[in-house]
Parts: structure tokens; sequence; C-alpha cells
């Protein structure tokens, strides 16, 4: 149910420092989202997923290994070229350029702007790079060639322009193969500073995909299927076969044509189709796999009979196709997108959809570290959603794929962050909040908001359920005697919980929809969207009279936000980052900001930093003085004693302990065997007060169960390791 990992994860940090006062101090995480392009060479992959370009070595098909990763600055990567030593990865914005000569080493070489990409080919140091755009029934693309024989000194050979948007390219000799709407332009590329235009032909409707083996050019069609054409003269396309078997994407091997397939079982069912190919003008599909309710591939690569299948927020696929006949789906590289965090006693719990709860020591902000993983997953596709914390107790929310129920709630002790022990859980109906206080659970959804006594966490009991109708339940906050929750379309709705077995709505604000929020004892701070269209807004209400709201203030934004916090006459917004000034609640303004994250869903406050959850990214901390006081800057300064379990536990043969002062003094910290026999004397010495980290190498120790001491003239603490050789 629980397990520690230890993930290896290099990363290439490509953002630029902003001219802002909100620091970025540390980054964790792989970057996660869609996975959208792929390619292999022999067993290493490299795909994009978010804005994370990954190398994984997949010799062991259902045992991935990341060797590397870097942070692209853009997440829109529509095609993927590896050349040599360099990786080409294709945006709608422009063309990067990643040195891959040390695959553990990624780096960032350069962009170059591009309009609107598509597809990208490689051959004999030229890049062919087609794109396009329709606009209200007016289209404009082309080709354009680069030269790419000096990596840092790329130009531009020629651009080939025309009144279509070029879907795919396909290449043959001298000859390029246009897709475009209804047809296929055919291109002399003898002369890549001249290429010239020699024929266009209609084809039976526009291809997704075009694939070429020996004379043979396959066009793929994304709904009435495919056609094969005999191209012995490079100048004539001349129609041999074809196959009512329409697809997105194709990958042609040795004979073999894998085609993602449009089928009628489910709107969005992704089946993977073999295609026979031996006899072009009789194509004969011989098998397929049904990979589930995910909609059309976004790119397909073959290596070493395997198939990879990149797919958007589903992820990696990979199928062995080693026996054509009988295709099998041997692993997912699940996508762990960024969906809440919780800060308590300096961990954080970082909820990661398809991976579980990552739990983080972040005492040094600067450089949080994973000590351990909570993964409550009954089905592959069951992912975790939402987590609260109250008094060493983590309150889970799982989104179940399959069962008689939408949730699970586990109730999870947290005392010791590194051995985290289930004390109990229980099912309900789809909700999309929760929120603890007292030991009771508060939860909305779409249509009910509940409430359950986890006072025994062995035997929850649920005392009412408030029925509100429909409404998305996007946000909740308890305050007081209420529960405030912010309805997509039924505005604020206010429920008075001071008896919990007698629920009742005491308000509503309706003028707008509403998403996020966050209360104070007389003022809810709200993010909400016009019914009329997309305009956003913050507003401040007054709630001092919960059954008279009054709006005091309001400040137009450019985007939807999904997180917004509150301290000290600040409210941060996760619209990138936007740190707005309420001291004036009929005035608020935007007083500094970041752009640095993208995908912001939770965001917490704590003492002078932020810690941000971004759906791709992973964690953000950063550092915000403007969050303190000076009273607040007195606070900071005022340690405790503390020693943390070291990690990682148990560890072979080195492990790093934590441990926090409250004052200078005398410092002793001790290393014991089971018989209270000391080893070792690891600081012995006058010490500030601080925190602090020390590495322990235990090579000349025997393997076995011991006790580090830490101790001072006042206190004294001791935990246990675990050396496993």
């Amino acid at each position: 149910m629980f397990k520690c990992i230890l993930p290896f994860i290099f990363v290439v940090n490509l953002f630029c420092q902003e001219n802002s006062n909100i620091k970025l101090i540390s980054h964790w995480g792989e970057s996660n989202g869609d996975c959208n392009v792929v390619e292999v060479k022999g067993d290493t992959v490299y795909f994009v997923e978010g804005r994370g370009f990954k190398i994984v070595d997949y010799s062991d098909k259902e045992n991935p290994i990341l060797m590397s990763q870097c942070i692209l600055p853009n997440n829109k990567i529509t095609s993927i070229k590896i050349e040599n030593s360099y990786a080409f990865l294709l945006s709608a914005s422009y063309l990067m350029i990643i040195d891959i000569s040390d695959v553990s080493k990624p780096f960032f070489i350069k962009k170059y702007e591009i309009t609107a990409g598509n597809n990208i080919v490689a051959k004999d140091n030229l890049l062919y790079i087609v794109y396009g755009t329709c606009y209200e029934n007016h289209c404009n693309g082309g080709c354009l060639i680069l030269d790419v024989s000096n990596i840092n000194s790329i130009f531009e050979r020629y651009n080939y322009i025309t009144n279509y948007s070029i879907f795919d390219i396909a290449i043959k000799d001298t000859t390029a193969y246009l897709a475009v709407q209804d047809s296929i332009i055919v291109l002399n590329i003898a002369n890549p500073d001249l290429p010239i235009k020699v024929a266009q032909f209609t084809t039976e409707a526009s291809s997704s995909s075009l694939c070429i083996e020996n004379n043979i050019l396959y066009a793929i069609y994304p709904y009435t299927g495919m056609s094969v054409f005999n191209i012995d003269d490079p100048y004539q396309l001349n129609l041999i076969g074809n196959l009512d078997l329409s697809g997105a994407k194709a990958k042609l091997y040795n004979k073999y044509l894998f085609i993602d397939q449009k089928i009628d079982s489910g709107p969005d069912d992704l089946n993977i189709v073999i295609v026979d190919v031996t006899s072009p003008n009789a194509p004969v599909k011989i098998s397929e796999i049904n990979m589930g309710d995910i909609g059309f591939a976004k790119s397909l690569d073959y290596s070493n009979n395997y198939l990879y299948v990149s797919h958007g927020s589903s992820g990696l696929y990979i199928v062995d196709v080693s026996d054509v006949s009988h295709p099998i789906e041997i692993t997912r590289y699940k996508t762990g997108y960024k969906y809440d965090v919780a800060i308590y006693n300096n961990y954080a719990y970082l909820v990661s959809g398809y991976e579980g709860i990552q739990i983080l020591d972040v005492i040094d902000q600067t450089n949080p570290h994973l000590i351990g993983n909570i993964d409550l997953k009954e089905n592959p596709a069951d992912r975790t959603k939402k987590v609260a914390i109250e008094n060493n107790t983590l309150y889970v929310m799982i989104d179940r794929a399959s069962g008689d129920f939408d949730n699970s709630i586990y109730i999870i002790d947290i005392s010791t962050p590194s051995n985290p022990k289930i004390l109990g859980n229980f099912n309900t109906n789809l909700m999309t909040n929760l929120e603890v206080k007292n030991k009771i659970i508060y939860l909305t959804g779409i249509y009910d908001f509940s409430i359950a006594d986890a006072t025994d966490p062995e035997n929850t009991v649920f005392l009412n359920t408030f029925s509100k109708g429909s409404g998305a339940g996007k946000d909740l906050k308890i305050s007081s005697n209420y529960a405030f929750i912010g309805e997509w379309l039924e505005g604020l709705r206010i429920i008075d919980i001071s008896d919990p077995r007698d629920l009742y709505k005491v308000a509503n604000y309706n003028d707008y929809c509403v998403g996020n929020l966050n209360i104070t004892e007389k003022l809810a701070y709200i993010i909400t969207q016009s019914h009329l269209g997309p305009e956003y807004s913050f507003r401040i209400l007054d709630i001092s009279n919960v059954t008279s709201i009054k709006e005091l203030g309001v400040l137009n934004l450019s985007s939807y936000t999904k997180c917004i916090d509150y301290k000290n006459e600040k409210i941060v917004l996760g619209d990138g980052l936007k740190i707005i000034d309420i001291s004036e609640p009929e005035n608020p303004r935007v007083i500094d900001s970041s752009e640095i994250c993208s995908d912001l869903n939770k965001i917490i406050l704590k003492d002078k930093y932020i810690y941000a959850a971004d759906g791709i990214d992973g964690l953000y901390i950063f550092q915000y003085d403007g969050l303190v006081t000076s009273k607040d800057n007195d606070n900071l300064n005022n340690y405790f004693f503390k020693l943390y379990q070291n990690y990682p536990n148990p560890f072979n043969p080195r492990t790093t302990i934590s441990y926090t002062l409250p004052e200078n003094g005398l410092v002793q910290l001790s290393i014991f065997n089971v018989l209270g026999q000391k080893v070792s004397n690891l600081i012995n010495k006058e010490q500030s007060k601080g925190n602090y980290k020390i590495e322990l190498d235990a090579s000349s120790f025997a393997s076995g169960i011991y006790f580090y001491r830490l101790q001072t003239e006042t206190q004294s603490e001791t935990k246990k390791f675990i050396l496993m050789k």
C-alpha cells in the first residue's frame, strides 16, 4: 500500500528568473502533463510530457528508468525528431534544439521562431518543417527548409509558401509529398535552395498521416479510410489500393502499417490496428488492440518489436507487436498530474494523480527531498485528487475508476511522515472537494454536500447530506458555523452547519459563476466568471452578515485562476502568480507577479514562502518577503528543538540526518547500537540556533538497527534507523 521511492531525476531548469520580488528558490518533481510526441532509438525513448523532455531507458519494458529530463519553456510540442546528437522539438511557436550527446545530461541549445508548426522530417542535415493555419475559410502554410549542419549557425535554405495548411510530409529521395486539404502536393527538392512544385493530386480526403516504403505511398484519412499510391514515377500518384480503415496517425515498418483507428464502439476509443501491406494493392487488416476510452493517439513510433503510443493526458503506452496477429499492451507510463498540495510540520504532501501522494521534506525550502510515497490505488486508473490535514492526520480523496462508488476517503496517521499508517477509509458518491474541522469531514460534489464524523476513523459515520442541486462544486471552505461553496452555475452558496443534522441554505450570491475562494472572519475572496462568457474577476465580499452579502471591490483578470490564498492583507492568485494588495478592500491592486508557473492547482502561504502545486511541473517554492511583517520576522527567527527522521531509511550506506536548534550551545549527535553502546559521535561542539543537516556514511557499520540521539544542555531526542547492506 505504501512505498518509498528514490527517483533518478536530472532536471535542467531552462527558466530565467524574472524582474520580480517573487523569487523562485526551488523546484521539485518531474514535469507531467499531456504526452503528445514520442520517438524511439533502440531501447531509448525520447518523449515530451507536459513541459518535460524525457529520456527513458526501456530495455526492461515493465520497469522503465528515467535517465534524465529537462524543463521546456513550452508544453505545446507537436513533433519530435532525433537526429545525430540532437533532439529537435517543434511547437506552434518555435523549433527547440536540445543536445543529447550525453543522455544523462541533456541541455537546451537554442530556439528558432516558427509559426504553427505541424510536423518535422530530417534528411541530410536539413530539417523540413511543415506548418499552417486556417481562419474563417482562409488557409496559409508552407514547408520551411533549415540547414542544421552547423547547429550554432542554423539558416534558412528556403520557405515554400502555399495557400494551404500542411498537415504532414513524407520524403523519398529528392521528392517531398505534402498533405494538404483534400490533396497531396509533390515537390522536387533536389535543390533545397529552390524546391519546385511539380504536381498536385486530389485525394479522397485530407490526409492526417503519410507513410512511404519503397515506391509506395500510404495516405491515411481521419474518417474516410486509407489510399495506396504507386510512385515509381515520383511525380505521378497512381492509386493501386485502398482500405476502409481511418485513423489520425500511422507508422510503417517492414510491410506492416500501424494505425490508430477511429471506431464506432465509443466516440473516444483508441484502437491500434495492424495492416499487412505485403501486397500494397490489397492491404489486409490482420489484428487490433483496444486501448480504452482515450481518443486518438498523438504520435506513434516503432522499435525492436514494440510500438510506442503517446496519448495526451493518458501518457505513454507500449504494445508488444512481436506477434503481429496478437498485439499485447505491456505497460503504461501514466501521467502524474499534480492536483493539490498540503503543508504540515515542514513536510509537503503533493497530490500526484496516478502516482498517489509524494511526501517531501521541506525543512530546507531551497532543497526539498522525497522521503516517501502513499499509493492507494486499487486500479491503475485510480487517481488521488484532494488532501486535507488536521492534527497529524491526513485525509485523502481518491477518484475510483471502477466499482460501486465514485470516491474513497482514506484517513492516515502521519505523525511519522516517513511511515504513514492507514487508520480507516470509507466510500462516497462523486465528490470534488473536502475540508476537515475537528475530525468532521465536509464534502461537496456536483449534486451533494455531505458531512461525516471521523472521530473513530475505523467507523466513520455520515451525519447528513444536503442535496444542493447541480452546480459543479468548484471549491469548499468552512468558517465558523457556515460552509461556503463555490458553484460554477449557482455562484457562492452558504450553508448553515451549526447543527450537522439540520443543514439549510442561508444565502446565495449568484451574480456570477464562482470558482475558487478564500474566507476570513468577515470577508470572502472569490474568483468569478461572467454567466455570459469568459470574463474573469477577483472579488472581495463583505460576509459579516451572511444573509446580506455586499461586494466591496473587484479586479479584472486576464484568465481564469484555479487557486487562491490569503496572508497579511495580501492575496496570492494562481494566475501565473499574482500578488494582490487588499489593504483597501474597495481597491484591490496587483503589486507583483511571476509567469514561471503555467498550470497552478493549489497555492499555500506559510511564513514568507509560497508553495505552488503546478499540474505539469510539480512543486515550486517561492520566497516573497512581502508576506511577512516585522513581527512575523521576529517569530521566524524563533527556532524549535527537533530531530527529524533520517532519509533515506532503510539505507545503504549513506543517509542524511536533519535537526533544528532553538538556541546556541553545546550539541551532541551520537549513534548507538541495540545494546546501547555508542558506536559513533557525529557532532560534539558548540552550534548556533538554526537548521542543520549532516550526512552519515555507515560503510564501516554492520547491518542492523541503530539509534541516533540529539542532545543539548536542556533537551534530547532519539530516533531509530535501519542499515541494510
